[in-house]
């Protein structure tokens, strides 16, 4: 007799060949659709997604480098609220008035650099 592991690979495998929907290949098999829907979760493996979207392992966050530079000529002291612009690889832009000396914008460079 094979093993379990065995027995729920050649299922999946013929699953997969079958163009079925998992409901319609279990009433086939006469398996329970939830007994085969915890052991293809179990074969997927923690955190991936039924979907078939990619594990966030697959697709990690980066950051684009980028530069910083004025605009103008004015002397530092006198500019107290600046802009900077975020331009995500989406096209998304974002643009924020801010003190870039205050701890705003401290605070705002360490939540992007925890989300990634």
């Amino acid at each position: 007799m094979k093993s379990k592991e065995e027995y729920w690979d050649r299922l999946f495998k013929g699953y997969e060949r079958s163009g079925l929907s998992q409901e319609d290949f279990c009433s086939e098999q006469g398996i329970p659709i939830a007994k085969f829907k915890y052991q293809w979760r179990k074969k997927i493996g923690p955190g991936s997604r039924m979907d078939g979207a990619q594990n966030q392992a697959d697709n990690p966050c980066h950051f684009e480098p980028i530069l910083i530079s004025k605009k103008d000529s004015a002397p530092q002291e006198l500019v107290t609220n600046q802009s900077i612009i975020i331009q995500f690889p989406n096209q998304v832009r974002c643009e924020l008035k801010m003190d870039i000396k205050g701890k705003d914008f401290s605070s705002l460079l360490n939540q992007l650099r925890l989300l990634c």
